[in-house]
């Protein structure tokens, strides 16, 4: 074979080499735009929502007999009132890892009558969301309702509760969402909130959550002690 050929043959295989070179550096870039892409697409979660709009979840405990913001037996020999804020983050707290304790073994069992009082003082959002709830309540779901203002909440004022999103609860809920809007947006539950907050503030409530039991005031930590106290007559 002549060096003409040889270089020839030498050529096309540097242009063979050059294609595939080329080829895979377009299937790189195409795979780092796919990539960029998709990191930028709205996050979708299990039950279809975005990271900005969120899908409503739920965890929820049976809330026996359910009556507005009560629940249990009103002739049960204990009452216990919880003061609380649904920014609050130790009320969420509370709300998954005790309270399904004095549901299941003081409120189902006749034994503690109890009532919710909805502070809003840590911001819009506890407002907002303290509204929702009682418009909720309207509807006779304040206990579900606030089953998922709880269940989606992230932290203090960063945006768990807006009027989008606490629309979808109720949505999630199948409430009548025109009556539901015209309460949230007409601000008629603004002045039962004023009167939950100074109502809470005449029983010397100044953190949340916090829990009367028979007239007394407790700590989330103390109120199941109480509980047991005001059951045994002490």
């Amino acid at each position: 074979m002549g060096k003409r050929d040889i270089a020839k043959k030498n050529r096309a295989k540097q242009k063979r080499q050059d294609t595939w070179v080329i080829v895979l550096i377009s299937v790189v870039a195409l795979a780092i735009i796919g990539l960029i892409v998709f990191a930028n697409l709205p996050k979708t979660n299990a039950s279809g929502g975005t990271a900005t709009n969120p899908a409503a979840t739920v965890d929820t405990t049976d809330k026996p007999m359910q009556d507005g913001l009560s629940m249990g037996d009103p002739n049960a020999p204990v009452k216990v009132v919880e003061f609380a804020d649904f920014v609050c983050p130790y009320c969420q707290l509370y709300w998954k890892n005790l309270e399904p304790t004095i549901i299941s073994q003081y409120i189902a069992t006749n034994k503690v009558y109890y009532t919710y009082t909805p502070m809003a003082f840590l911001g819009q959002e506890s407002v907002i969301a303290a509204e929702a709830a009682l418009c909720a309540n309207d509807q006779g779901k304040f206990w579900q309702y606030r089953d998922y203002i709880l269940s989606n909440y992230t932290g203090e004022n960063v945006g768990d509760y807006t009027q989008d999103s606490l629309t979808q609860f109720a949505k999630a809920l199948n409430l009548d969402m025109d009556k539901f809007s015209a309460c949230l947006t007409s601000g008629e539950k603004q002045q039962e909130i004023t009167d939950a907050n100074t109502y809470a503030s005449g029983q010397g409530v100044n953190y949340t959550p916090a829990f009367m039991v028979n007239g007394k005031l407790y700590s989330s930590s103390d109120m199941q002690q109480a509980i047991e106290d005001a059951l045994a007559g002490k």
